[in-house]
Order: structure tokens, then C-alpha cells, then sequence
């Protein structure tokens, strides 16, 4: 049972109420008295007061002049773009001590699994735009030190996050308005464990030279992967990516910077043409039922159909859609060297480097062999797999890759 903190809630006027993470559920949310009253959360100090830098200024470390607790912008309505603050040189000031405040280790509030992408939320009741970012201590300290040591990526790759001031500014009592809630998706690396770890949540703002910060105590577990999985990782480095893990029928795929997450393992099952998801193997890597050049491919339930049938030129690092016409003429491509760049199926050319892709796995050899006679020719690396295209002609001319 954790002990509750007391707090004198007060109704005047005050700046104190500013943001707290609710899911998971920070130490302050769990720990403080509930916010009751007309007032609500609004002037719940205990709740929502997490400045770092206390009533000072937080300027050290940043490398601009001018650096003073409320810049002028805040008062003139500007954005916060310009200021010399922390929201805009995010991370740069240090938090010497209580980055989780003065709260004690609370009860797990969610166990995630390594490689994986999970929801979290922040309330903001009073809005000072600027960076956020969330990061993880695995051995118990809660110091700056051991969370810059960890910080989690969003989805879409980025560390940080801006927040901006084009919203309602307060979080004000009933019926004034009721700020923000604002939900991200974060990457628990591939790898990482820890049966009881410290998530901290950590805004550093722009209209106001603050850094807030408070906590939520989770739990990561290993996730077992296939060990036949790996990535398909294209000529600019970039990995064939399933948007948000969303494994389901008619998702597209696309290009993104490789993280090791699950939504970027394939499987290349042995002896079977198919690429599926190593999330869920039933779902098969699809090129569109006419199979066409510039169809965008997907996923979809595994049916057997041509448009599910790939193979792998070892030789040219090209994956071919086997059955397209005769000579198995059309290949997988990339729009463009960018992140959310659509996958689309284009005519064979072995000159293209935009349709050359290795494959990398940690977990298992590589192994091309040719598909008529099975007769093994071991890699070492993905980078074994780049080379001039065998033939064009018939699918049995190209090669396929499968794991040993």
C-alpha cells in the first residue's frame, strides 16, 4: 500500500498546474491526494508542480544569451520558436537531483515487451509549448545520468516531440476549458529487461525557461522471436516497415529507419515463396491480385495466390515476384531513400540500387541456394547476398534465400 502524500490544495490564482503522465500512471498521480473541489487538477501543486529547476530559471547548460525564467514571447504570444529556453535546446539542461520528485518506488503500473510499441499519455493543464521526450533507468537510481543513458524513440523515430501553443493555454476550471490530453507511441528497444525500471516522462518548454519531469514504474519483458526472422533492410539502410505493427488485412508497407522492433522481422519460410510477418506468420507480404508494376504492396491473410509468391536474387539482392508472367520481371522497390517511403512492385533493372535489398538477421545463419536444385551456397553476412542478377528469364534462374 503506498503512502499517500498531503498537500494543501489551494484555489488561488497560481501557475503551479502544468502537466503529469497518466499513462502509465506517474508516482504523482498514484501518490498525491486526489484533486477534488471546484479546481480540479488545476491547482493541485502536489499533482502537477514537477519543475526541475525550482523557481529559478533553467538555463544552465544552454548555448544562447538571454536565458530568464518568462521570456518576452511568452507575454507577446509568440510560439516559442525563438527563445533561449530548454524547449529549444531539448535535454541540453541538467537535472541534478529528484528527476522523479520526491515520491517513493510505486507498484508496477504496466509490463511492455522489449521490441515492441506501446501507447503513453500526458495530461498538460498549462501550457508552455517547447520539447518533450521519454526515457527509460533500468537500475533503480532515477539520475539524469542513468536516464539520458536510455532514450526511447517515438514511433515515427524522432527523440523529441514538440509541443504547440496553438491550443487552449490552461487546463482552467469547469466550463473555461480543459487543456490537453496528448497520446504518443514509444519503441521499447529490442533486447532490453528489467523486472521493476523507472519510465520518465520529461519536458523541457519554451515559453517559460523550465524543465518538468515525473516517473511511472514498469516493468519489460524478453519477447521470443522466430528464430528464422529477420530484416529487409534496403541499398540506403533503411528497413521494410509495418506501420504501427498493425498487422492486418490491406496494411501497406513502408520504408523507415531500422530499430529491430518486431513490425520490422519477415520470415522467409523455407521451400514456401511467402514473406510473412514475424508478428503474425499467417499474414503474407501481397502485390495486388493483378500484379502490376506501381502497385503498392501490403499485407494480407496467406492464400497462396501469385501475388504472394517472392523469391530473392542473391546475386542482384533483388526480391522478385515469382510468378509475374513469364519471366518474373517485376520487383520490389522503394519510392524514395525516406522514412514512410510506400514499397511498390517495379520492372526488374538490375542496374536500379533502389531495388537492391539485404537480408540481416542476428539470430540465424543465411543460406542462398538455387530453387531447382536445393544444392546449398553459405553467406556469412547480408552484404554476401549483393551481386549482378543471375539471369531474367524464368523464375527457376533466380535465387531464393532461406534460413539454416
Amino acid at each position: 500500500m503506498m503512502i499517500r502524500l498531503i498537500s494543501v490544495v489551494s484555489c488561488l490564482p497560481s501557475a503551479w498546474s502544468h502537466g503529469y503522465m497518466t499513462v502509465p500512471a506517474s508516482r504523482n498521480l498514484n501518490q498525491c491526494p486526489s484533486s477534488s473541489g471546484p479546481c480540479g487538477d488545476w491547482m493541485n501543486k502536489c499533482l502537477t508542480d514537477q519543475d526541475r529547476s525550482g523557481g529559478a530559471a533553467a538555463c544552465e547548460g544552454l548555448p544562447c544569451a538571454g536565458c530568464v525564467k518568462i521570456p518576452p514571447e511568452a507575454c507577446l504570444g509568440g510560439g516559442g520558436h525563438d527563445t533561449c529556453t530548454p524547449g529549444n535546446y531539448p535535454g541540453q539542461y541538467p537535472i541534478r537531483n529528484n528527476v522523479c520528485g520526491y515520491f517513493q518506488q510505486d507498484d508496477l503500473q504496466v509490463t511492455w515487451q522489449s521490441g515492441s510499441v506501446v501507447d503513453v499519455e500526458v495530461r498538460y493543464i498549462l501550457n508552455h509549448a517547447g520539447s518533450y521526450q521519454f526515457r527509460l533507468c533500468l537500475d533503480g537510481s532515477d539520475t539524469d545520468e542513468c536516464f539520458n543513458e536510455m532514450p526511447l524513440k517515438f514511433e515515427d523515430g524522432q527523440d523529441w516531440h514538440w509541443v504547440d501553443s496553438d491550443w487552449l493555454p490552461m487546463r482552467m476550471p469547469p466550463p473555461s476549458g480543459y487543456g490537453k490530453d496528448m497520446k504518443d507511441r514509444i519503441v521499447i528497444p529490442d533486447g532490453v529487461e528489467c523486472d521493476h525500471c523507472t519510465l520518465n516522462w520529461r519536458w523541457d518548454t519554451a515559453l517559460e525557461a523550465s524543465v518538468f519531469s515525473n516517473c511511472a514504474d514498469v516493468a519489460i519483458s524478453s519477447r521470443s522471436r522466430p528464430t528464422d526472422a529477420f530484416s529487409v533492410v534496403t541499398s540506403d539502410g533503411l528497413c521494410l516497415d509495418i506501420p504501427g505493427s498493425n498487422v492486418a488485412n490491406g496494411q501497406s508497407l513502408w520504408t523507415w529507419d531500422c530499430t529491430g522492433t518486431d513490425n520490422q522481422q519477415f520470415i522467409f519460410a523455407g521451400d514456401s515463396w511467402q514473406i510473412t510477418s514475424a508478428i503474425d506468420p499467417s499474414f503474407c507480404v501481397d502485390a495486388g491480385s493483378d500484379m502490376s508494376a506501381g502497385n503498392q504492396i501490403f499485407l494480407w491473410e496467406c492464400n497462396g495466390h501469385d501475388q504472394q509468391v517472392f523469391g530473392y536474387d542473391a546475386d542482384a539482392g533483388s526480391i522478385y515476384l515469382a510468378n509475374s508472367g513469364s519471366d518474373a520481371s517485376l520487383c520490389l522497390k522503394p519510392e524514395g531513400a525516406w522514412n514512410s517511403a510506400v514499397v511498390t512492385m517495379a520492372y526488374c533493372d538490375n542496374q536500379d540500387n533502389g531495388q537492391q535489398w539485404s537480408l540481416s538477421s542476428t539470430s540465424a545463419g543465411l543460406q542462398s541456394v538455387f530453387n531447382q536444385t536445393h544444392a546449398g551456397l553459405t553467406v556469412a553476412s547480408s552484404a554476401a547476398l549483393r551481386g549482378g542478377r543471375v539471369a531474367a528469364g524464368s523464375p527457376a534462374l533466380h535465387k531464393v534465400v532461406n534460413f539454416i
